[in-house]
C-alpha cells in the first residue's frame, strides 16, 4: 500500500497485490486512490 513518506509516483498491480486487503485502494493507469476519502465525501 502506498505510504506517505515514500515518493513513488507510479504503482504496479504486483504492488497492489501486496497491499493489505482490509484496506480500500484503486490504482489508475499507475496512480494509488484510497478510496476512504471518497466514501467520506459521500457522507456529508
Amino acid at each position: 500500500m502506498p505510504q506517505p513518506g515514500l515518493k513513488q509516483d507510479h504503482f504496479t498491480y504486483g504492488d497492489y497485490r501486496l497491499w493489505p486487503e482490509d484496506q480500500r485502494w484503486e490504482l489508475i493507469d499507475g496512480r494509488a486512490y484510497d478510496l476512504r476519502s471518497f466514501a467520506a465525501q459521500r457522507l456529508f
